[in-house]
């Protein structure tokens, strides 16, 4: 060891967050099936959003034209929840609901406006809530932590 290097305790050396941290501090499962996006092209993430939400194609195209990718933003999603809960279509409008949910606890990034239409596939069937979210939220938070850790963020 050289004069004037610092030594840390090994508690603080090893310092991260673990599945069980997650389980305790959120109460999110960490056992059940793994969430693997899907590789999205412009037509598969166009069906997936048709899919989920009802709505139509152009008012879809012109989302992913406004966000300059595959995303959605929070204010269109809070538009199509209302339009779905006034015209009675409560399962998709439950789906933008839980979409808008995860984009702003779990999934929350450094944009803090866009949800990737990727995450619309852990809401296609609501009758078996099987994900196991702490794992998804344990990933978003490591990845997130690696954007914000670079020189250039």
């Amino acid at each position: 060891m050289a004069p004037g290097d610092i030594i840390l305790p090994s508690s603080i050396r090893e310092m991260t967050v673990t599945l069980d941290d997650v389980h305790s501090l959120f109460h999110l499962p960490i056992a059940g099936t793994f969430f693997t996006p899907v590789h999205r092209d412009q037509e598969t993430a166009l069906q997936m959003v048709r899919d989920a939400l009802e709505v139509d194609e152009l008012d879809v195209l012109k989302e992913f034209g406004d966000t300059r990718g595959f995303h959605l933003r929070m204010s269109w999603l809070r538009k199509v929840y209302q339009q779905l809960v006034d015209a009675e279509r409560y399962e998709a409008a439950a789906r933008a609901c839980m979409l808008h949910l995860v984009a702003c606890t779990h999934f929350a990034d450094k944009s803090a406006y866009y949800i990737d239409v990727r995450y619309l596939t852990l809401f296609n069937n609501l009758d078996t809530p099987c994900w196991a979210w702490g794992v998804a939220a344990q990933t978003m938070l490591y990845t997130a932590l690696d954007a914000a850790s670079r020189p250039d963020t």
